[in-house]
C-alpha cells in the first residue's frame, strides 16, 4: 500500500477510461479490504464509497476518488511516521541483556588464546556463553 499510495486513484480512473469497469471495481474493492483489515477506517469508508459509485456510474466519482486518495496518502504518512519512529527507537535502544563490562575481558582472553591456538579458548568460550545465556547473542552463537 505504501508503494502505490499516490497512483491508486489514477489507476482506477485509467481503468474506467479504458472501459475496464470491472478492474476499477476490483481495485477499489481491494483497497477497501486492505484498509479495513489494518483498521484504516476513514480510508475504508472512502474506498467503499468509490466502489459503490463506480458500480452506479455516478457522475461525482472524480471527487470521491480525490477524497479516497487523500485518505490513502494520510494513512501512508502515518504508517511511514510510525515505521521511522520505531527504526529510531531500535537504533538507539540498547538491547544488551548481559554485563558488557564483564564480557569484554573474557573476549580479550578468548582472542589471545585463539591467536595462540591455546586450548583454553574452549573454556573461555563456555564462560562467555554462560554470561550471555538467555540473550539473542547466546541464541545466535551458542550451541550445546
Amino acid at each position: 500500500m505504501l508503494k502505490t499510495k499516490g497512483v491508486q486513484g489514477e489507476k482506477i480512473l485509467g481503468a474506467l477510461a479504458a472501459g475496464a469497469k470491472d478492474d476499477a471495481i476490483r481495485m477499489a474493492h481491494t483497497l477497501k479490504g486492505v484498509s479495513g483489515n489494518i483498521g484504516a477506517t476513514a480510508l475504508h469508508k472512502q474506498a467503499r464509497v468509490v466502489e459503490t459509485m463506480i458500480r452506479r456510474d455516478d457522475v461525482n466519482l472524480s471527487a470521491a476518488i480525490t477524497g479516497m486518495t487523500e485518505a490513502l496518502e494520510r494513512i501512508c504518512r502515518e504508517i511511514t511516521s510510525v515505521l521511522e519512529e520505531q527504526s529510531k527507537e531500535t537504533d538507539t535502544k540498547d538491547n544488551t541483556l548481559f554485563d558488557k563490562e564483564a564480557v569484554v575481558p573474557k573476549l580479550k582472553d578468548l582472542s589471545r588464546y585463539l591467536l595462540a591456538s591455546d586450548t583454553r579458548a574452549n573454556n573461555v568460550t563456555k564462560e562467555i556463553l554462560a554470561m550471555v545465556d538467555g540473550t539473542p547473542l547466546k541464541n545466535r552463537y551458542g550451541s550445546d
